[in-house]
């Protein structure tokens, strides 16, 4: 669903239940849900409804990638522990995902970008050593042609 069906149904009482990872705007009909589960880095208005509160890690407390809304994939890497139970969110949803009956195994932030990588064709041929040289932000563009090069701060994926 967009954000703004979510948002909708959320109104509308479409919506039984939420996994809210990050950012949602005031929305007291939040506390409408059966079930609300929020993973945020700070404390927000949706807390105060949740029946669940997973403490997600900030950039700095991960090494990941990070692909922002207008396409641009950069790569994180930890800077600090996360605080107190704090957790990037791939652990997270990989330990509810076995709880569920999956058979995730990934112990590294770099597993799930392969397999991101292997399934998303947005993201075919993305590594991390792709995303990581020099330090440069990547971002997706089209597949060149084999007249065209591709310059050196881009990677061009498929």
């Amino acid at each position: 669903m967009s954000y703004e069906k979510i948002v909708a149904g959320v109104r509308q009482g479409q919506l039984k239940a939420l996994w809210l990872a990050g950012e949602m705007p005031p929305l007291p009909e939040l506390a409408n849900l059966e079930f609300l589960l929020v993973q945020d880095i700070v404390e927000t208005e949706a807390m105060q409804y949740a029946h669940v509160v997973l403490p997600a890690a900030t950039f700095a407390e991960l090494d990941g990638t990070l692909t922002n809304l207008e396409g641009r994939v950069q790569r994180l890497h930890q800077a600090i522990q996360p605080l107190r139970s704090a957790r990037p969110g791939w652990m997270i949803v990989g330990d509810v995902a076995r709880q569920m009956g999956a058979a995730w195994s990934y112990t590294e932030a770099a597993a799930v970008m392969a397999e991101i990588a292997a399934v998303v064709p947005a993201y075919a041929g993305a590594t991390y050593d792709t995303l990581d040289l020099a330090g440069y932000v990547r971002r997706f563009e089209p597949v060149p042609t084999a007249s065209v090069a591709p310059s050196a701060w881009m990677v061009f994926l498929t």
